[in-house]
């Protein structure tokens, strides 16, 4: 009994973790607070160990000073006062010491990344059914409205909570946290990528179907939430194939043609289930394909647009004009990710920051013996990459929660097992 409480309890800090769950009965943040009860932590167990992991990750931190200190530089010479990079290092540290946090409490359950894998597809897979349930059962989310925040961003500058009632007649899928919009696809990509990296470790069939099961729930839920995580279902897809052309591509091929088969079959099914307002932008792209338009939606037009019509001075490619944010809107008024931070902090600033996430990345593989993981790490970059060019998102807070359990469990030294 006591082992069941304790793999619930990992799977429920793990969902606060990557969702930034606030909850509305405690004064501070929940991920604020594992960052305090890590460093307690830390503090505490202080010991050669800890201090020589730690060095692992005192060139992480000089990046994210680099990374600040060249934002004030930008802000200097731009006369701004926007000093947007100094979250860089504040979040390093809460990060890194809630990170270690959740490492401490499941190091005798989590020994491997297979076993890592296992977990955060659970979590992330029971996020999303609690998402889709919010939908659709009105007391189920007036439940959940009453001991936690669900934030729906009507603007940029204003994050307006709304009520249970809201949520049926919403035409997206809320979760908790910052799963809603834009907001989930990050953890939509992780929990993707885990799915199919525990599938294709899973040591017998049923294992295996358990973690698809749990790809196509998490997909389909992030798809209601934001259409753009449709990239993110193909990267993942991508990467079974890869990892199955040797011995089954065949099969896989068949299996992705016959879910297209269903898809199709199904739709009008689909189309009566789903509220009207959630099918019409949902699926807005076929409805236009239609209706004898492209097959494109709104959203996709107007990323278009900024990518091919938005220009930059000299001055503002190279160091940047050190503003991100104006009124209720982006700077120039774009959303695309890359050309938010080269408005910041120019061509420099943004080449700072991929290399921050690639060097954090890096290192990920560098503590794990299986060759997966690097495939693994190159399509969570990819997918961060693919999400840049649709708006500014950060994948550090789950870079560091695989890199703190590849580092501090030592996976490179323990076998793959998948006992879970």
């Amino acid at each position: 009994m006591l082992r069941i409480l304790h793999k619930l309890l990992i799977i429920l800090v793990l969902i606060l973790y990557v969702y930034n769950v606030q909850c509305s009965f405690l004064p501070v943040a929940p991920k604020t607070l594992l960052s305090v009860l890590g460093l307690f932590l830390f503090i505490v167990a202080n010991n050669k160990k800890n201090k020589r992991h730690f060095e692992h990750y005192f060139r992480i931190f000089v990046l994210s000073i680099v990374l600040c200190c060249w934002g004030l530089f930008s802000m200097i010479i731009n006369s701004s006062n926007e000093f947007l990079y100094l979250a860089y290092i504040k979040y390093f540290l809460l990060w890194f010491f809630a990170c270690y946090f959740i490492w401490f409490i499941s190091r005798k359950q989590i020994n491997s990344f297979s076993v890592l894998s296992n977990y955060i597809s659970i979590a992330i897979c029971l996020e999303s059914l609690i998402a889709i349930a919010m939908k659709f059962i009105p007391a189920f989310a007036g439940f959940i409205n009453s001991i936690t925040e669900i934030n729906v961003a009507n603007s940029i500058a204003n994050a307006a909570n709304i009520g249970a009632e809201d949520l049926l007649d919403y035409k997206r899928v809320v979760g908790l946290g910052n799963a809603y919009y834009f907001g989930v696809a990050p953890s939509c990509a992780l929990g993707l990528l885990c799915s199919v990296y525990s599938a294709e470790k899973a040591n017998c069939v049923p294992k295996s179907i358990i973690y698809y099961i749990c790809f196509f729930i998490i997909g389909v839920v992030s798809f209601l939430t934001a259409r753009v995580t449709l990239l993110l279902v193909a990267v993942s897809i991508l990467l079974i194939v890869y990892w199955k052309r040797k011995t089954a591509i065949f099969k896989v091929v068949f299996v992705i043609g016959a879910l297209y088969c269903i898809f199709k079959v199904s739709l009008p099914y689909i189309e009566s289930i789903l509220p009207d307002n959630m099918f019409s932008w949902a699926f807005q792209f076929l409805i236009e394909k239609q209706e004898g338009g492209s097959m494109s939606t709104g959203s996709l037009a107007t990323v278009l647009g900024w990518l091919s019509d938005t220009n930059f001075t000299l001055k503002s490619f190279l160091i940047g004009d050190a503003r991100y944010q104006v009124g209720e809107f982006y700077y120039m008024n774009v959303d695309v990710g890359f050309f938010r931070q080269i408005f910041y902090s120019g061509i420099i600033g943004l080449g700072i920051i991929i290399y921050y996430n690639y060097f954090i990345a890096k290192n990920i593989v560098k503590f794990n013996n299986d060759k997966k993981i690097f495939d693994f790490m190159v399509a969570f970059i990819l997918c961060y990459l693919l999400l840049m060019v649709k708006g500014d998102t950060n994948f550090v807070d789950l870079f560091l929660l695989l890199l703190v359990f590849s580092d501090y469990g030592e996976f490179d030294k323990n076998n793959y097992s998948i006992s879970y």
